[in-house]
């Protein structure tokens, strides 16, 4: 970094003059100078990258070196002391053409510089055409350009700048060689302004670097503007950072921090209260909305990989570890809902003219968020529920506050299986024993332990003989099909055998059998009764339960499907 006449701006002053000094662009620079050792120059390069991130600056520094008339000098060019180096030095030096792509658009521009191109240098290696924004160029102009960018005197070297390469038609990008200039991390602005303010013998904190550094977001040029502008405007011995704030239009690290603290405790009234008094101090609230989802996404990032690496470079790690222990409690899913309400917030911000508006009712929508439960945790709940609940019993208590995490379960609900604590007895409660008095009677006991197995039974003709329970299905009646499974049969023997105190010993599931030659020419036989329409009308009950539509209310959703022992029925 060289210090040059005092009446520039810092820009201009600190401006790198050899590759080395050119601050966050280690691939691009590596590039130029493995091609400057090799002496393998290409005919045409595009910079291309963000505003103010050294594209112009490293194509003037390349055109000194590939100019430079000292070749074996591979690791010092430019040298300074040839005569092409002299001669750019004392302002003399004719064969490096600057080009503004704005206002040189025309194809009689380009014209004139392929009529040129045929003159050699007059004392340097090379004659270099730098075009600052090409892409401004009209398409007359860069077809103009192609055969000569392709195939131009050795003498002669291209070097084109641009904010915008997906402006330049492809034919053009294809006979360059690309070097791409990316946006510089605060770290590396930060240790530029200090070099800078170390050579200006200024003593201003590091918060108010950082400060301007994230202003500039990404742009080297606009920090080292944005600190002249400081330097002018406040007393450079004594730039506070509120001063910074009120220049910047920001609040501070500490009071965004503050300000996701009152996000995180849901407290409106306080952050309502904060952004009247920032748009009555003419804070920028876009730029506050941009600074929230910036920490926000350092949350994001770390509480979804667990690591703080992937931020470290991009925000203080003090203050993103008291904000992961503000959010400390909510899940990733959580995090991702408050970032997506800010980052609407502030898409509708940037283009609102009532800013305060915008941003209070993005509040209003963030204290708002309604916390979501672990699925591990509540099924955990229910398994450590009670499997029914008389009518007589009491209110269960909720786990959490405002709404309960248990519900009642319907009557066809099956708790899992699971294992029983250790005070209990091991043993599994059986259905109490009833005074049976006839087949229809043990159906209703059966509707009211098993909905979904008694559904199936009444499809048929049931039978009690005994210690003998029958049921006779229609041939290829489905119900016969599924108390044909073992797993089925079994549950509805114990079920018989618990709701009879043992008096049902055995279980009969058959079919009708396939009615003869003369038994169909003749009068069909009777039919064994039973309700066609049973899964409409189960399906029917199970959605009119009233358990199940608290369930459904409580939990802000509605039955999507009906499953009754394996049979699946869409609603």
């Amino acid at each position: 970094m060289t210090r040059t006449d005092s009446r520039l701006n810092l820009a201009r002053k600190y401006r790198p003059q050899a590759l080395a000094d050119v601050v966050g662009q280690g691939l691009a620079v590596k590039a130029l100078s493995e091609a400057l050792k090799s002496n393998r120059i290409a005919p045409a390069y595009i910079f291309s990258g963000p505003r103010g991130t050294g594209k112009t600056t490293c194509a003037r520094i390349f055109a000194k070196a590939a100019s430079c008339l000292e070749e074996k000098a591979k690791d010092s060019r430019p040298c300074g002391a040839c005569a092409a180096c002299k001669a750019q030095a004392s302002g003399r030096y004719m064969d490096i053409i600057e080009i503004d792509g704005a206002s040189h658009t025309g194809v009689d521009d380009v014209r004139s510089i392929i009529e040129s191109v045929a003159f050699r240098p007059s004392v340097g290696a090379r004659t270099v055409y730098i075009i600052d924004e090409v892409h401004m160029l009209s398409n007359a102009a860069f077809n103009a350009l192609l055969k000569t960018l392709e195939e131009p005197p050795a003498h002669v070297l291209f070097l084109m700048a641009t904010t915008e390469p997906e402006k330049i038609p492809a034919t053009v990008l294809s006979r360059a060689h690309r070097i791409e200039m990316r946006r510089l991390r605060e770290v590396e602005i930060v240790s530029n302004l200090e070099r800078i303010v170390s050579a200006e013998k200024l003593k201003i904190s590091k918060e108010v670097l950082e400060a301007v550094a994230t202003a500039a977001d990404g742009s080297l040029r606009d920090a080292q503007t944005l600190l002249e502008q400081l330097l002018l405007m406040n007393d450079a011995k004594n730039i506070s950072e509120e001063s910074v704030d009120a220049f910047l239009g920001t609040i501070g690290s500490q009071k965004e921090i503050d300000f996701l603290k009152a996000i995180a405790a849901q407290d409106l009234p306080a952050l309502l209260q904060k952004t009247k008094a920032f748009y009555e101090q003419g804070k920028d609230l876009a730029r506050l909305t941009h600074r929230l989802l910036i920490w926000m996404r350092a949350v994001l990032l770390v509480k979804a990989s667990g690591k703080k690496d992937l931020v470290a470079e991009e925000v203080d790690l003090a203050q993103l570890d008291d904000l992961i222990q503000t959010f400390s409690a909510w899940s990733v899913e959580d995090a991702d809902r408050l970032f997506e309400i800010l980052w609407n917030g502030y898409e509708r911000l940037r283009k609102s003219e009532i800013p305060r508006v915008a941003l209070e009712m993005t509040l209003i929508r963030a204290a708002r968020i309604t916390r979501t439960e672990d699925l591990k945790t509540i099924l955990t709940a229910l398994e450590n529920a009670p499997a029914t609940i008389a009518p007589s019993a009491p209110q269960v208590a909720p786990l959490h506050s405002p709404a309960p995490s248990y519900i009642p379960p319907p009557p066809s609900f099956t708790p899992p299986a699971r294992s029983a604590p250790p005070s209990a007895q091991a043993t599994t409660p059986k259905a109490e024993p009833i005074m049976v008095k006839d087949v229809d009677f043990l159906l209703d006991a059966i509707k009211r332990a098993r909905p979904s197995l008694h559904a199936m039974l009444i499809c048929g003709k049931a039978d009690w003989n005994g210690p003998k329970f029958s049921i006779l299905f229609p041939k290829g009646h489905f119900a016969f099909r599924q108390l044909s499974e073992k797993i089925l049969r079994v549950e509805l023997e114990k079920l018989l055998k618990d709701l009879t105190g043992g008096k049902i010993q055995k279980l009969e599931v058959s079919e009708l059998s396939a009615p003869s030659k003369s038994e169909a020419e003749g009068a069909s036989p009777k039919k064994p009764t039973g309700n066609p329409h049973f899964m409409k009308e189960a399906k029917d009950k199970i959605l009119q339960d009233p358990d199940i539509l608290k369930a459904a209310e409580l939990l802000g959703g509605e039955v999507e499907s009906v499953t009754i022992s394996g049979i699946r029925t869409e609603v």
